[in-house]
């Protein structure tokens, strides 16, 4: 995770949820500027306005765009913009339209604190965090899907990346990881990304489903 501070974009149409949330925000010192919005039009303007902004928090349900649109259009102009979404919806039509998107962390409004920094840092490192509740919509949705499974012999992955598998769907940080299996963050890293090569994945949603269904990780 870069040591620098970087430029945040609160987007929400609740005033006091806003306020509440960049008050918050501020005090992990993590920001060097925060800006806000009450919509994902607005949102777009002030990105074209401050070009350094490098994070927003995204809100789903706004007037005049809401946070799918506004992700969709914000992360083509963007690719490398961190956004996390930020919201009450736990639904499965939100969850997948914002994974189809790449957003790097969906959380709900009801995180603790603890939660909502690692979240942060995390994408920051350049990986990505779905809340609890968030991966058992994901996981859910896949069990209730009737694709065909993949034999396990299909997409071989070494016994340490089984290793790595199991702690990313579990919420681990890389340098979590790298202490569980007295490995270095560079290891880990470089393992996540074979994972994703090796397994078609294209973000933690798909390695999730790929360890569920070579039964790698059991859900509890």
């Amino acid at each position: 995770m870069a040591n620098s501070k970087i430029q945040l974009l609160v987007v929400d149409d609740h005033p006091i949820f806003r306020k509440g949330l960049l008050n918050v925000l501020s005090k992990t010192n993590r920001f060097s500027r925060t800006h806000e919005a009450s919509n994902g039009a607005e949102a777009i303007e002030i990105l074209g306005k401050f070009p350094q902004i490098e994070m927003i928090f995204l809100d789903i349900e706004m007037p005049i765009m809401n946070g799918v649109e506004a992700a969709k259009i914000i992360l083509a102009q963007h690719p490398n913009l961190k956004i996390i979404v930020t919201t009450m919806f736990c639904e499965p039509k939100y969850i997948h339209e914002m994974c189809k998107q790449k957003v790097s962390a969906y959380i709900l409004k009801d995180s603790k604190m603890n939660e909502i920094t690692k979240a942060i840092d995390m994408v920051l490192d350049g990986q990505q965090y779905y809340s609890k509740k968030v991966q058992d919509v994901i996981v859910s949705g896949y069990q209730n899907d009737n694709k065909k499974q993949k034999e396990t012999e299909d997409l071989k992955i070494t016994v340490s990346q089984k290793q790595v598998l199991l702690l990313l769907c579990k919420q681990y940080s890389n340098i979590e990881i790298a202490h569980e299996l007295h490995i270095s963050e560079l290891t880990v890293k470089r393992h996540r990304q074979d994972l994703l090569d090796r397994t078609g994945s294209r973000n933690l949603a798909g390695l999730i489903i790929y360890a569920i269904e070579n039964n790698i990780y059991i859900l509890n």
